[in-house]
């Protein structure tokens, strides 16, 4: 698959336009833009863009990044800009620190042109919990993008960026990956520092890129992922994702799927047929492939949002406007400005999540269900972990319907957390996973083991081309 990256560099090489005339025509482009996917332009460009312009009129030659645009979701800090998760009560907050994933970009003279639409503090699912405005799906503006992490898929998609960098915590960017069509990767827990990223819930979180092709994601990956000495989790890297992309003989590899995850009773006829047809043509190739029973959907789901929603609500005790957040102006005491600044300036889904989380953190539940949840996930490590010492790789879809219409899911919260159910067992086992288009708006997931991250992209690159070829 060809790679963006690349090609964009081709061009400023061969001088047919200028850097800073391209990246010119690309905000143009982004004024122009309908989908509410942009929230806050990023104006220190241009100096990198001339000197890079100096750099190609020299003949000199680029390293792999420079001059290439990205953009990043609103949970990153970028020194001197507004960073507000993309939330009423964190509106006035201007970063001090840049995180070390946009910097060790922007070291590498990547160029950040603009911060994203998210949910707020990535709380919801269809991209409608967003304190300002929603996000249109890249291909149909009637239909949601899916998930917090929308704005960087749908940008994405529509070639406003060529990469984006994001967070992932349960599912953010896979669901909006399947419904805006583009390759999106979540690395191993740790693999990416989560330095000055706002959490949601820090033993999930997960920092990932989003990009057209998975060429591009190892590239991407090749800068991003070190071993960050202000991220006690981060891992060091061994070697080049890009060096790892090589075919493979698919003759004796073994791929599991789970009978109860590709049922048809289930799945959308277009999502179960797209992948089934992926399936077989790794099967076609003498691929080894075995079905295996899954775990509890509903164990699942309930293990990782009591995980996660007890931890975000700790993470978002913080902000309480004391240190971060707005204050209420029509407070009369201490206790009234407290309940009246969160209360006014935290969404509905936020403040459901503080409360009903909060709950099973006091005295009396935490026993009852906050140990057990991490007991649950303890276990499905270890399962998982064997497991895949039985297999190379487990393909699984990312969602079991297509896009619904705008304001269509926000009746039924209990409904919008299920339709995770694909995507939390990968984050919950802190293993990578790879989503990879199909076809109009179905995608499927590609995971390995624990730190098996450049298996992972390498089994993608070759999937990629087998989705290519049943495309023809």
């Amino acid at each position: 698959m060809s790679s963006e990256i690349q090609q964009t560099q081709d061009l400023l090489l061969r001088k047919e336009m200028s850097c800073e005339e391209f990246i010119t025509q690309k905000l143009v482009q982004i004024e122009n833009n309908i989908k509410n996917s942009t929230i806050l332009p990023i104006n220190s460009w241009k100096n990198i863009a001339r000197l890079i312009d100096e750099k190609i009129r020299q003949n000199k030659l680029l390293n792999v990044l420079e001059g290439i645009w990205f953009w990043v979701k609103d949970v990153f800090l970028v020194e001197w800009t507004i960073t507000s998760a993309w939330s009423k009560i964190l509106s006035n907050y201007i970063a001090p620190y840049t995180a070390t994933v946009v910097q060790k970009l922007l070291d590498s003279w990547a160029i950040l042109l603009a911060k994203e639409n998210c949910d707020s503090f990535g709380h919801g699912s269809t991209n409608e919990n967003s304190h300002y405005w929603f996000v249109k799906n890249a291909f149909d503006n009637s239909l949601v993008s899916w998930w917090s992490s929308w704005g960087s898929a749908v940008n994405v998609a529509i070639k406003n960026t060529v990469f984006s960098i994001g967070e992932d915590t349960g599912w953010s960017i896979r669901q909006p990956a399947s419904y805006n069509q583009v390759v999106w990767f979540k690395p191993s827990y740790g693999t990416v520092s989560r330095h000055w990223v706002i959490a949601y819930a820090s033993s999930l979180d997960t920092v990932w890129p989003i990009a057209n092709s998975v060429k591009d994601i190892a590239i991407v990956m090749d800068v991003i992922a070190w071993k960050d000495p202000k991220d006690a989790t981060s891992r060091e890297k061994t070697k080049s994702y890009v060096d790892h992309l090589e075919s493979i003989n698919w003759k004796g590899k073994r791929i599991w799927y789970y009978k109860s995850f590709m049922n048809p009773n289930i799945l959308d006829k277009e999502i179960f047929d797209n992948i089934q047809n992926v399936i077989n043509e790794c099967q076609s190739k003498w691929a080894k492939i075995i079905e295996l029973e899954s775990f509890d959907h509903e164990l699942l789901v309930a293990t990782y949002y009591i995980i996660a929603m007890a931890e975000s609500a700790s993470n978002l005790s913080r902000i309480d406007w004391t240190r971060y957040g707005l204050s209420s102006k029509e407070a009369k005491n201490i206790k009234d400005l407290y309940l009246k600044s969160r209360g006014e300036w935290f969404s509905e889904e936020t403040k459901r999540r503080i409360v009903l989380w909060n709950q099973v953190l006091s005295q009396g539940y935490a026993e009852k269900y906050y140990t057990k949840a991490r007991v649950a996930r303890q276990k499905l490590i270890e399962q998982t972990n064997n497991d895949f010492n039985k297999v190379d790789m487990i393909i699984s879809p990312v969602t079991a319907h297509m896009p619904p219409k705008i304001w269509e899911s926000l009746n039924d919260p209990i409904k919008m957390y299920m339709s995770d159910v694909f995507t939390v067992w990968f984050s919950l086992s802190k293993i990578p996973t790879i989503a990879l288009p199909i076809k109009w708006f179905s995608a499927l997931q590609l995971s390995t083991a624990y730190a098996e991250d450049y298996e992972a992209i390498r089994y993608a690159y070759n999937i990629e081309l087998l989705i290519k070829d049943l495309k023809k």
